[in-house]
Order: structure tokens, then C-alpha cells, then sequence
């Protein structure tokens, strides 16, 4: 599993590039191929700069997700999309890791994401899901703590009841792009957004 190592990446050209990552698996490279939509996901950005007088090489994933909430943020990934995460029983494997997004921080979506989502049927990309942090912080959550039946309750905040989906994302990014005439749009001028509720349980 996994992608095939970068090579041509020149030190001496600075600026960003999008590169291909071609898997290692023979089946998820014939998926990607018979897919312009996948064929475009399938990069990694790379940016050569210079810093304290040398040469700096960065590598990104297409995917980012930036926390612009007054609170912080759990994200837990995983490739598919009916595998709804649990609080009280998280997975540890890497994939599937939880990790915790600060206030105006944002996260990289890892590509082995991707590469495990295409392992399976259909045209996943991954997928992940949301949940606020649960603290008297949040005071969202100390509202919910202050006004609870019995002091003695536990409030949990359940991760998001439908995970956000990277393929539908790309697809809605697809159409845009259709729509505008196959003309590049600025970022600024793009608007769309999806809802999420989380369950909050008391016991």
C-alpha cells in the first residue's frame, strides 16, 4: 500500500508545483487512471522556498481543514464513511486517529487517507468526522452543564451524525468549475458549506 517515492522535484525552481502520486497498488492505479476527478486528488503540493540561506522543500496534501471556531475541534478520519466513530470507544489505528484542532489551526488531511479509500468498491476519497471539544471552555458546553437534570450526569459530545465526504467535495468543486466554463475561479469568489449536528447524550 502506499505511493511510489517522488523524483524530479528540482531545488532550484522555486514556487509551487502539483505533483502526481502514483500508487504501488496495480488496482488503485487503474482506478485513479479511468478517473479525471481521482486523477486530480492524486497529487501532493510541493513548494521550494529559501530560509536562513538555504534551500526548503515543503510537501502538502490537497486537502485542508482549518478550525474557525472559538473553540477547539476533535477530527477523526477514516476511509469509510459508514464506520461512525464513537467517544467512548476510540480507535487507535493510525488512519483512524483522532487529533485535536486548536482555534484558528488547521490540519492536513494525510493522501494515505486517499489511498485506503480507494482500496475499497466505489470512488471514496475518505471521509471525516467533527466533534467540538467537550470543556466548560466551550461555553456552548457549559451551557448544556449548567442545565442538566442531575449534577451528577456526564455530558458527552458525540462526533457529527454524517461524516463530510472528500469524493462529494470534489465532485461539487467539479461542477463549479463546469459551471464557471472551465475557467479558474479565486478562491474568495467560491462559496459552499455543508451542516453537521453533533449529538450531545447525558447519563
Amino acid at each position: 500500500p502506499g505511493f511510489r517515492w517522488l523524483s524530479g522535484i528540482s531545488v532550484n525552481t522555486s514556487g509551487r508545483q502539483f505533483e502526481d502520486l502514483v500508487p504501488v497498488s496495480s488496482q488503485v492505479l487503474e482506478k485513479v487512471q479511468l478517473d479525471w476527478r481521482l486523477q486530480n486528488v492524486t497529487k501532493i503540493l510541493t513548494e521550494v522556498g529559501v530560509e536562513n540561506g538555504g534551500r526548503l522543500i515543503a510537501a502538502r496534501s490537497l486537502f485542508e481543514v482549518m478550525n474557525k471556531t472559538a473553540h477547539s475541534v476533535f477530527i477523526h478520519l477514516n476511509p469509510d464513511p459508514t464506520q461512525f466513530p464513537r467517544v467512548e470507544n476510540p480507535t487507535k489505528d493510525l488512519i483512524d486517529a483522532e487529533t485535536l484542532i486548536e482555534p484558528g489551526a488547521s490540519f492536513q488531511v494525510p493522501s494515505l487517507l486517499h489511498e485506503a479509500s480507494l482500496e475499497l468498491e466505489g470512488h471514496h476519497l475518505g471521509c471525516f468526522w467533527l466533534r467540538p471539544i467537550d470543556s466548560p471552555e466551550n461555553k456552548d458546553i457549559a451551557y448544556i452543564l449548567e442545565n442538566r437534570e442531575k449534577d451528577e450526569d456526564t455530558v458527552v459530545v458525540e462526533f457529527s451524525s454524517r461524516p463530510i465526504q472528500l469524493a462529494k467535495l470534489v465532485h461539487e468543486s467539479a461542477l463549479i468549475f463546469k459551471s464557471n466554463g472551465g475557467e479558474d475561479l479565486e478562491s474568495e469568489k467560491v462559496r459552499s458549506g455543508v451542516q453537521v449536528s453533533c449529538p450531545v447524550i447525558a447519563s
